[in-house]
């Protein structure tokens, strides 16, 4: 009975929405049937063998199936195998199994249970064959009764079970109680003399593990044989498969309690399924087989794999299975854990780090959904020292007592660490740490260190610093440069200029700077740079060996006035001077000719001055205007007025005597 439960569960699976009823009326089965063994034809007809209680023969029967459509009758065509021979409806006709192979041909294997041994036979019937056997298809029907060992076989063989491999050939398992063990074989399609092939598959016996079982059902998916059976020991249901040398574990404790009724069958979704009745829960459970595919990864990795999927235009990806909250998956497929694992502290739901999940394809074009099981397998690894990377240092010379901060330091396997550093050379810089080589966990574990650093006086260069942390197995290196640059330039200077004109842009020569290491500031006060002939700037910069750099400023305002542009370079000073022209001289004519006529006027350049100095020596009062940035003093003696005019540390005498006479001095 269980290989029809087997059929009307693949099709119901396959059917879209609730579960379709097939109606038998007793006028079909004749009375007190049994042994009753269902299968469908690549057309999806139903046939059906049974043993008829009345006469003990074997009835065959055929029906169209519609799917939820219920009343549709079967079709007794014939009421018995018509043309058999005799052998198969005179015997008491016992368990038995049916495949139509993909040439729509039916494979019968069935035990007779009328002679003193089960008789094991094995027939095959073609709808197309119109001969006079009116299409069955002779075969070795008794197989001699024995078993590979050549050994008759007794009535103790139970749960015969058939399925065929890609070559139409058929495989046939059946328990031998007498000596608990499975047996195993292909059939030979050689004609009517078939046997089972010894060279295929080996024994399996009791100390294996597997075979303490009283039902059982087998599957051939891609010519491998999947065999489910109930452990009459454990009274859970689990599943084995054969890679053609050896049998291995596929799934083991499926069921709650005792199960019964098994049934292993592969649907059109490519996934192999199980069936049986778990007397726990009292209910019939369909269970698809997960045959996870194994991935390994190392331990603190996430990424796991990346799936491809082709045929499919509109796809959504999603994810199942006891450890599917471990992993995430991207929208083209990526695979990759939630968070790194960790092999010492394993997540996955049997703690094993054995991570099951089931990742979900699906079409929304053509309503298909596909999925594949994958174990992802964590292996461990000596876990290594973490350690925040250090970034390369550069100082001016002659600095001291600069930190180097160490931290971020972490051992996964909490072990102690011993960390130590060394130098390539000692000329340039002093090294200390503030810690001891050897470290407790609780001592490192989010703390830090420092590495304090001094340059030698007037030294600088590279000095290259490695620090090792070991945990006694795994060992880190650290590299890092500390350079001290070289400040003072090789001397160069600029040359001053004088008698410029005022209020004027001034340059100096350009200098090249050597004897410097790249990156050195410079810096300028009462003017402008610039380097390499770019842009002027009176902000602070850098400057590297071999630049050129020129000065400028503007000049004074005044006449013989020095204005001054000072330039730093790293530690050294340089000046650029420029000195304004002086003054031309003021001659100032007497003031009337002895005969009384008026002055001769004394032109002033315009654009050298702008001070008028006149008087006419008769009046009582001499009046004169200046610039505002001139400080005068007048001092009246007897006979003469003195203006004395001072531009900063110039001074302009103008003596005016009641004679009428005007004289200056500068």
């Amino acid at each position: 009975m269980k290989n029809f439960s087997k059929i009307v569960m693949s099709i119901a699976l396959l059917s879209v929405g609730s579960w379709a009823v097939e109606n038998i009326t007793p006028s079909q089965l004749d009375e007190n049937s049994k042994n009753i063994v269902s299968t469908n034809d690549i057309y999806d007809r139903i046939y059906t063998i049974y043993q008829d209680g009345n006469d003990a023969d074997a009835t065959y029967k055929r029906g169209q199936l519609l799917k939820h459509i219920s009343g549709t009758n079967y079709e007794i065509v014939p009421s018995y195998i018509s043309n058999q021979p005799n052998y198969i409806s005179s015997y008491n006709f016992g368990q038995s199994s049916m495949k139509f192979d993909s040439n729509n041909r039916l494979h019968i294997a069935y035990i007779d249970e009328d002679e003193g041994y089960p008789m094991l036979t094995y027939q095959r019937y073609n709808p197309s064959d119109t001969n006079t056997n009116h299409g069955w298809e002779t075969r070795d029907t008794f197989l001699n009764g024995l078993d590979k060992d050549d050994s008759e076989l007794t009535p103790n063989v139970t749960d015969l079970a058939m399925d065929l491999n890609g070559s139409n050939i058929p495989l046939i398992s059946y328990i031998d109680e007498s000596n608990s063990k499975l047996y195993v074989r292909y059939l030979s399609d050689s004609g009517t003399d078939s046997d089972f092939s010894d060279d295929v598959f080996e024994t399996l016996a009791d100390s294996d593990g597997f075979l303490t079982t009283t039902d059982m059902d087998m599957v051939i998916d891609n010519n491998v044989p999947y065999i489910a059976y109930q452990d009459d020991t454990t009274k859970k249901l689990s599943v084995i498969k054969h890679n053609g040398s050896t049998w291995s574990l596929v799934d083991a404790n499926i069921s709650v309690g005792d199960a019964t009724n098994i049934t292993i069958y592969k649907e059109e979704d490519g996934n192999l399924y199980l069936s049986y009745l778990d007397a726990e829960l009292s209910k019939t459970v369909v269970k698809k087989l997960r045959r996870y595919l194994p991935i390994t990864v190392v331990e603190h990795r996430t990424e796991v794999i990346d799936i491809s999927v082709t045929g499919a235009t509109n796809i959504t990806f999603s994810l199942d299975g006891d450890d599917k909250d471990k992993f995430v998956i991207s929208n083209d497929g990526n695979l990759t854990f939630a968070t790194a694992p960790n092999f010492a502290s394993p997540e996955d739901n049997n703690s094993d780090n054995v991570y099951e999940v089931t990742v979900k394809v699906a079409d929304s074009d053509s309503n298909i959904i596909l999925e594949k099981d994958y174990n992802v397998i964590v292996t461990g690894v000596e876990d290594a020292p973490i350690i925040n990377p250090i970034a390369n240092i550069s100082k001016n010379t002659n600095f001291s007592d600069f930190n180097i901060t160490i931290d971020g330091i972490v051992d996964l396997d909490r072990e102690d660490l011993n960390i130590s550093f060394e130098t390539n050379d000692t000329s340039i810089i002093r090294l200390s740490k503030n810690w001891d080589n050897n470290v407790s966990y609780a001592d490192y574990f989010g703390n830090e260190f420092n590495l304090t650093v001094s340059s030698e006086v007037n030294r600088s260069g590279v000095t290259e610093v490695n620090l090792t942390i070991s945990d006694g197995v795994a060992t880190i290196y650290r590299e890092f440069n500390i350079t001290v640059k070289d400040m003072t330039p090789d001397s160069f200077s600029f040359t001053d200029k004088t008698s410029q004109a005022r209020s004027t842009v001034v340059e100096s020569n350009s200098v090249t700077v050597t004897g410097i290491d790249d990156g050195i500031t410079i810096s300028i006060t009462g003017g402008e740079y610039r380097i390499n002939g770019g842009a002027w700037t009176d902000v602070n910069g850098t400057i590297d060996n071999g630049d050129s750099v020129t000065v400028r400023l503007t000049s004074s305002s005044s006449y013989g006035t020095v204005s001054t542009a000072t330039l730093t370079i790293g530690d050294t000073t340089e000046s650029f001077s420029v000195k304004t022209g002086s003054a031309p001289p003021v001659v100032i004519p007497p003031s009337g000719g002895g005969d009384g006529s008026a002055p001769t006027p004394v032109e002033e350049p315009e654009e050298e001055s702008n001070d008028i100095v006149s008087g006419d020596g008769k009046k009582d009062e001499t009046t004169a205007r200046f610039d505002d940035n001139m400080d005068v003093d007048i001092d009246k003696t007897e006979d003469t007025t003195i203006a004395t005019m001072a531009i900063e540390d110039k001074k302009i005498e103008v003596a005016v005597h009641d004679s009428g006479t005007m004289e200056g001095k500068i």
